[in-house]
Order: structure tokens, then C-alpha cells, then sequence
């Protein structure tokens, strides 16, 4: 038979494992951020700077809770300054942003409201009624916004990860980049051996678009000690979007025998592209005329 005082030890022993259980957790977080074992996940926002000044805000990737907790901004290490914010930024100061970056805390979408400006730092902020999670739960981000309003001046370039908190988040800032159209060609094409005066079948040789913008007025012209043995035509667009493909085609055309060498250009507003050409031709042999076999002597 148990005692009185037994069934009153158990459920004592119950709520101390479940205080040293809650402490431990504590301890967890807060020992992560004195020594991280490194960022779980790749939870990112960019910021990504405009040819206005000002800036687009993005979010992508997805992480883990490191608590069972809620949080209203993302995580900010105010001893390490991370992310920092430039000089000119201003100080304790919120601005609203519109719809559109989201956190998908297990799924359920939460709102990003407001960027904050703080001690040198800064971060996105939300309503933290809705980001209570268990510790695990998955958490990830989603969306892109254009605020022009928000000087790019106000954040410090370069990539910064803080870890520890109630979930590792790495930050971006983006400087732009103009953009600049690239087009690329074969090196090279070899035609095969034509007689003198004879025309080689068509090559065709394709112009790829490999630049982040427009390529305009492309124009193929021929330069080259052997320009004359070779006839090109112009592509079939004059422009060409990034990604987008087109040809023109190349005939070789000996005016006479030996090796001969050009070089095809391609111009346009990108840098200027070549491919080499090269043909062999041989002078066609003359047949002899035939002689009428000599008649015997009578």
C-alpha cells in the first residue's frame, strides 16, 4: 500500500522533470547563440537594389525552428550587429510595406508588415499572434515587393547569416548590376574541298543570346585575307532577347585553288563575336584531248 506522501512526491517529481525539461530548452536556444553550431536551412531575404535608389525585397528558402516559441521580427544579433545597417540609416524608425513577402510558418501564410530600422540594425517585422510553432516546425518565405520609397543607401552591401535565435535567417544586399547583352558563336567552321568556281553546300551557323539583356541591330559581316572565297547572308533577326536563338549561313565560293581563311563577324550593341572559316579548294583537272588511233601504213 502506498503512502499519502507517495502520491504526493510523484506528481512534484512530474512538474520538476517538466521545469528541467522547459529549462533545458531555454538553455538550448540561448547556448546557440553563444556558440552556433552553424545555420540550419537557407531561410534568405535579398535585398536587391534599383536603378531608382531604392530597393525590391525578396524571400526564399526555408528553415526550422530552434524553439517552441513565437516571434514578431526576424532574428537580429545586436552584440554582433548583424545585419547592419549603414550610418545614414535612420534610427528607430518602421515603414510600412505592401503585400506581397510572406513567412509560411508549416504552411500557414504570415504576412510581412513592416521593415525597422534599429541600434544599427535592421529587419522585417510581422504580427507574431500568428508565428507560434513547435520547435522543428518548418518555416520558409515566399514573395517580392518593389519599394522605391526605401533608399538602398540605408543598408550595408555584403551577405550576413545570424544564427541561434528562434530560427537562422541569412540576409542579402544586393548592389545593381546593369545589365548587358552577350551573344555567342561556334569558333569555328570548316568547309569541305570545292572545286574552283564550284559553291559549297550552306552552314549555317546559330547566334545564341547568353547576356541578362536585349541584343540590338545584329549585322554578320566577313573580314579577312580570304574574304572573297566566302559568301554570308545576315541572320533572320536583328534583335535577340536573352535566351533566344537565331541563324544566318555561310557559303564558300573558291575563286581560286589553295587554303583559304576569313572570319564571319557578328556585331551588334553586345561585344563582338567571330567564328573562324576555312575551305580547301583544288583546280578542276583538265581532261587531255584523245587522239584518233594512227591508221596502219599500206
Amino acid at each position: 500500500m502506498k503512502s499519502t506522501n507517495s502520491y504526493r512526491v510523484l506528481p512534484l517529481l512530474k512538474f520538476a522533470a517538466a521545469f528541467a525539461a522547459a529549462a533545458l530548452g531555454t538553455l538550448h536556444s540561448s547556448s546557440a547563440i553563444g556558440a552556433p553550431s552553424g545555420p540550419i536551412g537557407d531561410l534568405t531575404v535579398t535585398v536587391q537594389e534599383r536603378t531608382d535608389g531604392g530597393v525590391n525585397f525578396s524571400m526564399g528558402g526555408s528553415t526550422t525552428y530552434r524553439d517552441s516559441t513565437s516571434f514578431s521580427n526576424t532574428p537580429a544579433d545586436y552584440k554582433g550587429r548583424k545585419p547592419a545597417a549603414s550610418p545614414t540609416a535612420p534610427d528607430w524608425e518602421s515603414i510600412d510595406l505592401p503585400e506581397g513577402l510572406q513567412f509560411l510558418v508549416d504552411g500557414t501564410p504570415v504576412p510581412v508588415t513592416r521593415i525597422y530600422f534599429a541600434s544599427g540594425l535592421w529587419y522585417l517585422e510581422v504580427n507574431s499572434a500568428d508565428t507560434w510553432a513547435d520547435v522543428g516546425t518548418t518555416i520558409s518565405g515566399t514573395g517580392m515587393i518593389e519599394m522605391p520609397g526605401v533608399p538602398y543607401s540605408h543598408f550595408e552591401p555584403g551577405t550576413e547569416t545570424v544564427e541561434g535565435y528562434t530560427f537562422d535567417m541569412t540576409y542579402e544586399v544586393l548592389p545593381f548590376v546593369p545589365s548587358s547583352p552577350r551573344l555567342r558563336v561556334p569558333r569555328v567552321r570548316r568547309f569541305p574541298a570545292t572545286p574552283v568556281g564550284r559553291s559549297s553546300r550552306r552552314v549555317a551557323v546559330r547566334v545564341a543570346s547568353i547576356g541578362d539583356a536585349a541584343a540590338n541591330g545584329i549585322r554578320v559581316g566577313l573580314r579577312g585575307a580570304g574574304t572573297r572565297h566566302f559568301r554570308a547572308t545576315q541572320t533572320r533577326t536583328r534583335r535577340l532577347f536573352p535566351g533566344q536563338t537565331t541563324i544566318y549561313s555561310v557559303v564558300y565560293r573558291p575563286r581560286g585553288a589553295g587554303r583559304h581563311r576569313a572570319a564571319a563577324i557578328v556585331s551588334s550593341n553586345a561585344p563582338n563575336v567571330m567564328t573562324q572559316l576555312s575551305g580547301l579548294s583544288r583546280r578542276r583537272a583538265v581532261p587531255l584531248p584523245v587522239r584518233a588511233p594512227l591508221s596502219p601504213r599500206r
